[in-house]
């Protein structure tokens, strides 16, 4: 072992090990990680979903779900990259109303919308507060004007919601923009068949936005989205018609559901205008 050669090489060996542990262990924790992840997944995160263990399975699926959504976002993002589709809302027609609907398509689906929120009746008010033929709250009466945005903004996350304190705040005609308020707006058909037509039309623009609904969407589905986030809001269709993750509302109703009432609503009428060829004029 006092050769000078031998020594030398196994200085050399020493130090080439020395290099290679230096260049490896920064990469070795996420190596590990790795092969923790897979592990979890293929073993722990099916146990823990079986046995509904608490926290653990919650926050786990959350992850799950978080990390399936953003894959099909950059799998949409690609493919409208690849193929040229326009995630842009249309700007509406001469005598359109509803945003990729035509006249007797709108018609269904506002019949549609009114049959199942009111039974067509303009001046009901149910128990949550939510008011008129299209069940408007606080927030969607907001987001069409007829509601400062300031009073909203300070009447706290029940009124916000739509679940406590909600007729109350309705009932104050100094939270509206309109003169009457409450009164008003229950008596004007007019006014209440306008707000859900700006609720639509900006709801349909959203699903654009969120690259949902592109220039290839058919009519039904544009319809269906638009039913959907009337029920929940633009949120919970997304979470449908993006992930198929479903969602209900205080009183039981699915948003599936109402999604699939609309979209049967606007293919029946697209079949029989079809056949019929027809004309219509006006919407509501």
């Amino acid at each position: 072992m006092s050769d000078p050669v031998t020594q030398a090489l196994l200085w050399e060996i020493l130090q080439r090990q020395d290099q290679l542990e230096a260049n490896t262990r920064p990469r070795v924790g996420w190596v590990m990680a790795i092969i923790i992840a897979v592990v979890i997944n293929l073993f722990a995160v099916p146990y823990l979903q079986q046995h509904d263990v608490p926290y653990l399975s919650v926050g786990l699926n959350a992850a799950i779900e978080w990390e399936a959504e953003a894959a099909i976002d950059l799998g949409i993002l690609a493919a409208d990259t690849l193929t040229g589709v326009t995630r842009v809302a249309p700007a509406l027609q001469s005598g359109q109303q509803i945003i990729g609907l035509s006249n007797a398509q709108a018609q269904a689906f506002a019949h549609n919308v009114s049959q199942t929120e009111s039974t067509h009746d303009d001046r009901v008010i149910n128990r949550y507060g939510y008011v008129g033929r299209w069940q408007f709250g606080a927030s969607a009466l907001a987001a069409v004007g007829l509601i400062k945005r300031s009073a909203l903004e300070q009447a706290g996350r029940g009124v916000q919601r739509g679940y406590r304190g909600q007729r109350e705040f309705l009932e104050n005609e100094a939270n509206w923009t309109i003169n009457g308020g409450l009164t008003t707006f229950r008596n004007s058909r007019v006014l209440q068949d306008k707000a859900f037509v700006d609720l639509c039309n900006s709801n349909i623009r959203e699903g654009f936005r969120l690259r949902v609904l592109s220039d290839q969407t058919p009519a039904h589905k544009i319809a269906g989205w638009a039913k959907a986030a009337h029920l929940k809001g633009t949120h919970a269709a997304k979470r449908w018609y993006k992930y198929r993750h479903d969602s209900h509302d205080a009183n039981g109703t699915r948003v599936s559901v109402y999604a699939m009432q609309a979209e049967q609503a606007v293919i029946k009428a697209s079949s029989t205008s079809a056949s019929t060829a027809q004309p219509t004029t006006g919407v509501l």
